[in-house]
């Protein structure tokens, strides 16, 4: 099997295994959700196909992701890959739900097998969250993830990091819209 085929089997048909589950899991008010995200201004800004870069632990990355509307609209997925400086890649997807209020259920899937629940939320036209990343290398670990348009055609993503009761920048990747 090619990784184009892994990568479509993996979306097709383990992803919604997963998922269909972990849905049904959450509080009853969420399993009966919002009307969806077809007129959520965050949602419309990311529609599309997207290339980025930034540098993490000293290394620069190409970042792509793909922002979807599915399931009627019911959730925005989206699609993640970064380039390694060393010829790998690291793939992932995530599943954003609008909650109300200016308020997001995510879901994370990647490419190493980790799953993760965050919830972010809106102020002004920054969406965060905060969360503990349990999967790094020191441990448990405060995080916090920012997405803020910068223009029409434009975003950054920050990823802060909790030290000393403070934040921190560990990482901000730019994005342009593809054409």
């Amino acid at each position: 099997m090619t990784r184009n085929q892994a990568r479509t089997y993996i979306t097709r048909c383990v992803v919604p295994c997963i998922l269909v589950p972990l849905l049904g899991a959450w509080p009853p008010a969420m399993a009966q959700g919002p009307a969806g995200l077809q007129d959520d201004t965050f949602a419309l800004h990311l529609l599309g196909e997207w290339s980025g870069s930034g540098v993490y632990e000293g290394s620069r990355l190409d970042l792509t992701r793909a922002w979807n509307l599915e399931f009627g609209a019911a959730f925005l997925k989206v699609d993640m890959a970064v380039s390694m400086p060393n010829g790998g890649s690291f793939g992932g997807l995530m599943y954003w739900r609008a909650s109300g209020q200016g308020r997001y259920e995510i879901v994370w899937l990647d490419g190493s097998g980790r799953m993760q629940r965050l919830q972010a939320q809106t102020e002004g036209s920054l969406v965060w969250s905060e969360y503990v990343d349990e999967f790094t290398a020191s441990g448990a670990e405060p995080r916090r993830w920012e997405f803020a348009p910068t223009g029409p055609d434009s975003y950054l993503e920050r990823v802060l990091v909790r030290r000393e009761g403070s934040w921190e920048l560990l990482t901000e990747w730019r994005f342009k819209r593809m054409e």
